[in-house]
């Protein structure tokens, strides 16, 4: 086989190939930083520019040695390196999208003597930027806690417990929806949701946990924190732009 089709072999291949590779550990819960992710795009990009233009010239020397006319051969060329464009294009955008549509984390939500317990189930460090009770306004901080993979961290039931008593009473029960607020190590934003059955008998507190599932979110938009800051930012913007229009 002449070099040139090695050549052109070996790009057409390993291009797919390590999309492919990269988009498989991804369905698989690893998470690879954007820098990788759009350095292989750049490279398996040009790996197939590389291969389309060797098998548009491959293909353009197989016609004129089969005789073909000048004008027919420049036209199917120009035809196969359109194929090739688009083929490259939605090569490159599905190779984007199943690396970025990573899992969601892996939490689970659990009752313990005087506390609940967040744990991290997956693979990888999982930051924590606060939590929202149903009828509470959000608690947000500047600095993430780390919860480590297959780590935990946990809440004191003694703010609970004293809001309980003002919400439900000594005696009775409640179903309150309570949301963490999660970031994975690209930056993703997510929201775990979770049931709360709080139960109240002589005072002292029963919490059962259910499971409402995570998904991706701009959960920052949300609270009240958020729009602070994005009253700051819009603030921030017109300042700027009316300094320009000066």
């Amino acid at each position: 086989m002449p070099l040139e089709r090695k050549v052109a072999w070996a790009f057409l291949i390993g291009a797919p190939a390590l999309g492919l590779v990269m988009w498989g550990l991804a369905q698989n819960g690893f998470h690879w930083p954007w820098q990788i992710i759009y350095l292989a795009i750049i490279a398996g990009g040009l790996g197939l520019v590389v291969a389309a233009i060797l098998w548009c010239h491959i293909g353009w020397v197989w016609l004129r040695k089969m005789g073909l006319q000048m004008g027919p051969a420049v036209v199917i060329v120009i035809g196969l390196l359109i194929v090739s464009g688009g083929a490259i294009w939605g090569a490159a955008t599905w190779v984007k999208s199943g690396i970025n549509n990573a899992t969601p984390p892996s939490v689970l939500l659990l009752p313990e003597p005087s506390r609940l317990v967040l744990y991290n189930r997956g693979n990888s460090d999982l930051k924590l930027w606060g939590d929202k009770l149903e009828g509470t306004p959000a608690d947000l901080e500047n600095e993430a806690r780390i919860i480590p993979a297959n780590g935990n961290y946990y809440f004191l039931n003694d703010t609970l417990k004293a809001w309980a008593l003002t919400v439900v009473g000594a005696d009775g029960g409640h179903l309150f929806h309570f949301e963490v607020y999660l970031s994975d190590q690209d930056d993703r934003h997510y929201i775990a949701r979770f049931a709360l059955l709080i139960k109240m008998t002589g005072g002292n507190m029963e919490v059962h946990t259910q499971q409402l599932g995570v998904s991706e979110g701009t959960w920052e938009s949300a609270t009240e924190y958020g729009l602070a800051l994005r009253r700051q930012k819009v603030m921030l913007t017109t300042q700027r732009i009316s300094r320009c229009v000066r």
